[in-house]
C-alpha cells in the first residue's frame, strides 16, 4: 500500500478542512474511507505522519491548483505500510506492560491510582485557581494569535482567493483590544478599514457570535461592512436573519463575485448585491423547507438520551408537563427540533441540553445554545425563549470565567443552567430559581 508522508500540522488541516467542507462527522468520514474511527483519529493527530494515498489524493480535490502544487511538492510517496508496523508493535508491549502491573499489584491497581490521583486533583485545582488559571490562559491566547496570526486551512484557501481578486487584507486582525475578524480588508493608499469578513463551514451555531460582532463594530466603524461568508446553510431564514442586522451573508462560491462590489461600490452596488442574495434564494426555499422539516422528524422520533431523560423526569416533577421533542417552525416553514419544550406563564419554552467534557466542548454548547437563544426569539412564528442545561464535566473553570462564549450564552438564553460536580443533584432547584428569575 503506497502511503503519503506530509508535515504534521498540514496533514491535520487538510483532514479538518475536508471533514468541514463535507459537513461531515468523525464517524461518517471514517466510514468513508473504509477507515476505522480510531484509525482516523490516528492521522488526525499530529504523531502519525503517513496516510494512504488515496485519502490524501481525495482531501486535496477541493484545493485551488496553486495550493494542490505545493501540498503535492511537500509530500512524498512511501511503499511501506508505516502505521501498521509501529502500531503493532507499540500496541504489543502496552499490553505486556498492563498485564505485568495487574500481576504485581492486583486487578484494580488502575482503578485505585485513577480514583487517588482524581481526588488529589479535584484538590488541588479549586474552583478558585481554577478560574484563575482560565484568566491566564485567556491572556496567553490573546497574544498568540496577536502574535502568529493563526489562520486555518478554510482562511488560507479564501486568502488565495482574495489574492487572486486583488485584494488588500490582514488575517485574523484585532480591530480593538478584544475584537478580532478573519479578514480585515484596507484601503491600499490610506490603510482604513473598507471592510470586515467572518468566515466559517455553516453560520448555524455562530449566529449569536456575528450579531454581537456586528454590534461591536458598530461602535468603533459604523460605516463599515460586515461580510459572512459560508459553505452551506440549510435554513434560508438564518440568511434573512443576517441580513436584518445590516450582515452581508456570502456562500463560498458566490463570493469571489460579490466581494469586490461589497468593497468598493457605491451604496447601490451593495443594495444589488442584497437583492441578488434574496433572488438567489426565494426560488430554493420551499424545497430547503421541505427537507429541513423531514430531519426535524427524523430528530423528534429519537429517543431521549440519559441527560435529556433526566431533564425530562425533573420538569414532570415539577408539574411543568413537558412535551419532549416537538418541532418548531419558523416564518417561512424551516423547521427545528429542541430537546423539550414546554409552557410557563403562557408562553413556550424550548429546551436545548448538551454534555460538555472538555473546555472545547463545553465552549461549543455556549455558541450552539446562544444561536438557539436568537433563533427561537427571532425567526419563530410567535417568540418564543430558550432554557439551555449544560452538564459541564470539563473539569475547567470556563462555565464561571469571563470569556466571550459565555457571555453569549448568558445574554441570547432566557433561562441558564449549568450542572457540574458540585451541583449534580440540584437540578430541580436550578430549574425552579432559573424560572424565577435567581441565578443559577
Amino acid at each position: 500500500m503506497k502511503r503519503v508522508k506530509l508535515p504534521p500540522n498540514i496533514q491535520k488541516e487538510l483532514i479538518e478542512g475536508y471533514k468541514k467542507r463535507n459537513d461531515l462527522t468523525w464517524k461518517k468520514m471514517a466510514e468513508k474511507f473504509k477507515l476505522g474511527k480510531s484509525t482516523l483519529g490516528y492521522f488526525y493527530r499530529e504523531g502519525e505522519r503517513t496516510i494512504p494515498k488515496e485519502l490524501f489524493e481525495e482531501i486535496i480535490k477541493h484545493l485551488s491548483k496553486s495550493k494542490k502544487k505545493e501540498i503535492i511538492q511537500m509530500s512524498e510517496i512511501m511503499e511501506k505500510n508505516i502505521i501498521n508496523d509501529k502500531k503493532t508493535i507499540t500496541e504489543y508491549s502496552r499490553k505486556k506492560a498492563v498485564q505485568k502491573m495487574r500481576e504485581r499489584y492486583g486487578k484494580d491497581y488502575f482503578h485505585k491510582i485513577g480514583k487517588k490521583g482524581g481526588e488529589e486533583s479535584k484538590k488541588m485545582w479549586n474552583l478558585k485557581r481554577r478560574i484563575k488559571q482560565s484568566f491566564i490562559g485567556k491572556r496567553g491566547g490573546k497574544k498568540n494569535i496577536k502574535n502568529m496570526r493563526y489562520v486555518n486551512i478554510q482562511e488560507k484557501e479564501l486568502s488565495i482567493e482574495n489574492r487572486e481578486l486583488g485584494l488588500n487584507f490582514k488575517t485574523n486582525h484585532f480591530i480593538s483590544p478584544d475584537i478580532n475578524f478573519d479578514f480585515v480588508y484596507v484601503n491600499e493608499k490610506n490603510k482604513e478599514i473598507i471592510a470586515v469578513e467572518e468566515v466559517m463551514n455553516n453560520p448555524l451555531r455562530q449566529i449569536a457570535s456575528l450579531i454581537e460582532k456586528k454590534g461591536s463594530l458598530m461602535k468603533i466603524y459604523k460605516n463599515v461592512p460586515f461580510i459572512a461568508s459560508f459553505n452551506v446553510c440549510k435554513n434560508y431564514d438564518l440568511i434573512f436573519l443576517l441580513i436584518k442586522y445590516d450582515i452581508f451573508p456570502i456562500f463560498y462560491s458566490k463570493r469571489g463575485k460579490l466581494i469586490p462590489k461589497i468593497l468598493y461600490g457605491t451604496n447601490k452596488d451593495r443594495k444589488d448585491v442584497i437583492y441578488s442574495i434574496k433572488k438567489g434564494i426565494f426560488s430554493k426555499i420551499k424545497k430547503k423547507a421541505h427537507q429541513s422539516y423531514i430531519a426535524a422528524l427524523h430528530e423528534s422520533n429519537k429517543k431521549f438520551d440519559k441527560y435529556e431523560e433526566l431533564v425530562h423526569e425533573v420538569l414532570s416533577q415539577m408539574n411543568l408537563n413537558p412535551k419532549g421533542k416537538k418541532i418548531v417552525k419558523t416564518v417561512n416553514e424551516f423547521a427545528f427540533t429542541p430537546d423539550n419544550r414546554f409552557s410557563f406563564k403562557g408562553g413556550p419554552i424550548n429546551v436545548v441540553i448538551s454534555c460538555s467534557n472538555s473546555r472545547g466542548s463545553l465552549y461549543y454548547s455556549f455558541y450552539n445554545h446562544s444561536s438557539y437563544g436568537v433563533i427561537f426569539k427571532n425567526i419563530c412564528k410567535k417568540r418564543q425563549k430558550t432554557m439551555s442545561v449544560i452538564f459541564d464535566f470539563s473539569g475547567t473553570a470556563s462555565g464561571y470565567s469571563d470569556n466571550i462564549p459565555r457571555k453569549l450564552w448568558l445574554k441570547y438564553c432566557d433561562y441558564n443552567i449549568l450542572i457540574n460536580e458540585y451541583n449534580t443533584n440540584k437540578l430541580k432547584d436550578l430549574i425552579t430559581n432559573s424560572l424565577m428569575g435567581s441565578s443559577g
